[in-house]
């Protein structure tokens, strides 16, 4: 559970919380989704789609797509904290 509906209520930023009053996923803000979800302290934001567009990417590329990766992990420190950040983050 995330109190994300508690944020919105709240109205402390310069933007309502949804895009046009809708109570869809699609019309949601990036700001009090984060906000929302680092509260519960599940850091959803730190990890979430990294793991489909990893899947994407392999399904896409194939042997080679890993090997990339792979490589990408090894020799681009960038790449690597990035993917450290998310490991971090699911730790928690």
């Amino acid at each position: 559970a995330s109190p994300l509906e508690e944020i919105g209520l709240l109205n402390i930023g310069s933007r309502p919380t949804r895009r046009f009053g809708a109570r869809t996923l699609a019309d949601l803000r990036a700001i009090p989704w984060v906000f929302a979800w680092t509260q519960n302290r599940h850091f959803v934001p730190g990890w979430y789609g990294v793991g489909s567009g990893v899947a994407t990417f392999l399904e896409v590329r194939g042997a080679r797509g890993e090997a990339l990766l792979k490589r990408m992990f090894a020799d681009f420190r960038l790449f690597r904290l990035i993917i450290d950040e998310v490991e971090k983050t699911l730790a928690y």
